[in-house]
């Protein structure tokens, strides 16, 4: 009887990984940082999303889109950005509320503000005071102005 031998065991990536520890560091962070930035930029896109979706949000923004000296000196298209400033405040399970905020909106060519402020009567939003105020020139064009 011939005695034979065990097939010769294939290395594996955990045997690679434990002699080569300090290797392993780097690869593991950049991982790590991969994954939570990849988490991050989906949350951003989806809240940023949700946002635009926002009739408050549209609105505004389509007004500035529909403006002449706006058009001209952003660019086409133009994109809105999260609200960052100010007071959006919705009471009555969304009938009743009010807005005094800025958003941010840039095109090609530039960005600019859009100072809003508005109010909520029956779930519809109505603005009361519209301006923009554009980056590159510093000029501010009110768009709806306040009665």
């Amino acid at each position: 009887m011939s005695e034979t031998s065990p097939p010769a065991r294939q290395p594996s990536f955990m045997d690679w990984a434990m002699q080569h520890k300090l290797l392993m560091l780097p690869i593991v962070f950049t991982l790590m940082i991969s994954v939570c930035g990849g988490c991050f930029a989906m949350a951003y896109i989806s809240g940023l999303n949700t946002i635009r979706k926002d009739p408050l949000h549209k609105q505004s923004v389509d007004l500035a889109r529909k403006n002449e000296a706006i058009a001209q000196e952003l660019g086409s298209p133009i994109e809105g950005g999260l609200i960052t400033e100010g007071v959006l405040e919705i009471k009555d399970a969304g009938e009743h509320g009010h807005a005094d905020c800025v958003i941010p909106i840039s095109g090609p060519n530039g960005s600019a503000r859009l100072f809003v402020k508005a109010t909520l009567n029956e779930t519809k939003w109505t603005i009361k005071k519209l301006t923009a105020s554009l980056e590159k020139s510093g000029r501010i064009i009110t768009l709806v102005e306040e009665k």
